[in-house]
């Protein structure tokens, strides 16, 4: 063979043929290079967009944060560190309902437990609790509705729910090692 001439073999990592003497020697631009090289820059991306998003207040930080906002809240992944110090929230919050059903009797609802995400579910009822805290009518009435309409009896069907937000100190606050709940009405819904 001649020099520039190639033996026509293809290398299994390579888009074309490979010059005698180096069957594997991969040519620069190839798909999976490109390919390693966007994962990575979105690694790195990501690595920036959250040290952003947890590091301390400033003017710096201020300016960055728009364009990684969007990405941290559809991730799930904000975090406040004002649950740390210097005064952190000193209350559990955990809405319930109780359902009155048409036949008479009446049933507890609270929120889902356990599962494959069981973190993100946890936190998510967590806001969920906290957002009822404040709330305005409309929303508390969405709430009991979605509530009534996933319950199932045969047989009967759901004439009001009570809807209710328990709230108690944490346990190292009330100083019995406990906490103990008080529980406030919010609304009483009935389906139209």
């Amino acid at each position: 063979m001649g020099p520039g001439q190639t033996t026509g073999h293809r290398s299994p990592v390579s888009d074309g043929p490979t010059p005698p003497g180096r069957p594997f020697e991969r040519r620069r631009g190839t798909p999976r290079r490109w390919r390693r090289r966007a994962v990575n820059a979105l690694i790195v991306a990501w690595v920036v967009a959250l040290a952003v998003w947890n590091a301390p207040d400033s003017p710096l930080r201020r300016r960055a944060l728009p364009p990684v906002r969007t990405a941290v809240l559809a991730a799930g992944l904000e975090q406040n560190w004002g649950v740390f110090a210097p005064d952190p929230r000193k209350t559990s919050r955990a809405v319930e309902a109780q359902l009155t059903w048409s036949d008479g009797t009446t049933s507890r609802w609270r929120p889902p437990v356990g599962g494959w995400f069981d973190a993100w579910r946890d936190y998510r009822w967590q806001k969920v609790g906290e957002t009822v805290a404040v709330a305005d009518r409309p929303r508390l009435e969405a709430m009991a509705s979605w509530i009534a309409g996933r319950q199932r009896r045969p047989g009967a069907t759901v004439v009001s729910v009570r809807l209710s937000l328990r709230t108690s100190l944490d346990p190292g606050v009330s100083g019995d090692g406990r906490g103990s709940w008080i529980e406030r009405d919010l609304l009483i819904w009935r389906p139209a």
